[in-house]
């Protein structure tokens, strides 16, 4: 039998990868979840994703750090951990549409998010960036609308990220990539999670399974929006993507996202005012 320290070392080892491989030049924040992929998306298909980069000043570089979300002209939505580790020079830049490059001016992270701290607490793995200048809406760059449903429909989810080349031959993917998923029931994903990471599900958190796992699994970003579709909008933003577990027998390709309904009083109150 595992014992519940030893799920939560998977647990927090998993989470904390995407920071601690940003201390080597080149790797970026990622985490794990599974193809069907398309790759070399047109800016235009995609305009509401964000490639965010990390820039060192110490070691004079820029890498891939993470994807954000336009929410509108002047703050994106991203994984809070995407926002830690950190160090005293370092800043946030993004980079969107056709050569549009932002400076990341403030970070937000949500006030009950820490990676480390109490069960429960990646079910606010959120954080906000504010613009230091205003993006300008295009057809390359538009702000997604938000799903505030209460119930979660029966559809498969689309996620939009950067992630792992295709052959693994480097970190990631300068092109922008989509996969396909399904939204597990709460039942089945605590049951394939079992009773140590379950304890870190709250009803702020969805499941998502991409089918068997092994190959084909391909890396993806933290912080990469989590879509469905609706009536009247063929991509709405659900959930941000925040972490997984290593693919296995009993786990598959399933990754946790924090739905983004759960946290609109936050994400509203910060945003509005600024």
């Amino acid at each position: 039998m595992v014992s519940w320290k030893s799920s939560l070392f998977v647990l927090v080892v998993v989470a904390l990868l995407c920071v601690q491989q940003n201390s080597v030049a080149g790797a970026p924040s990622l985490t794990l979840i599974a193809d069907p992929v398309t790759n070399d998306l047109q800016p235009a298909a995609r305009p509401y994703t964000t490639n965010t980069l990390k820039n060192i000043l110490q070691a004079a570089a820029t890498i891939h750090r993470c994807t954000a979300t336009v929410l509108n002209p002047n703050w994106l939505l991203t994984s809070g951990h995407c926002t830690t580790g950190l160090g005293p020079f370092d800043t946030l830049s993004i980079v969107c549409g056709v050569r549009i490059y932002r400076t990341v001016e403030q970070i937000v992270p949500h006030p009950n998010n820490s990676v480390q701290g109490p069960m429960g607490s990646m079910a606010s793995d959120l954080a906000l960036l504010r613009m230091r200048k205003a993006l300008n809406f295009t057809s390359n760059v538009q702000p997604i609308p938000v799903y505030d449903g209460a119930e979660l429909p029966d559809a498969k989810v689309t996620i939009a990220s950067f992630g792992r080349s295709d052959d693994g031959s480097t970190w990631w993917n300068p092109l922008l990539q989509i996969m396909e998923g399904t939204i597990l029931p709460t039942c089945a994903c605590h049951l394939r999670l079992g009773p140590g990471l379950a304890a870190y599900l709250t009803d702020a958190n969805i499941c998502t399974d991409y089918g068997d796992w092994g190959e084909p699994c391909v890396w993806c970003d933290s912080g990469a929006p989590v879509m469905l579709a609706t009536e009247l909008q063929p991509y709405n933003l659900l959930a941000v993507s925040s972490w997984t577990v290593a693919p296995s027998d009993a786990f598959g390709c399933l990754s946790v996202h924090v739905r983004v309904a759960s946290h609109l009083d936050w994400i509203l109150g910060v945003i509005a005012v600024n």
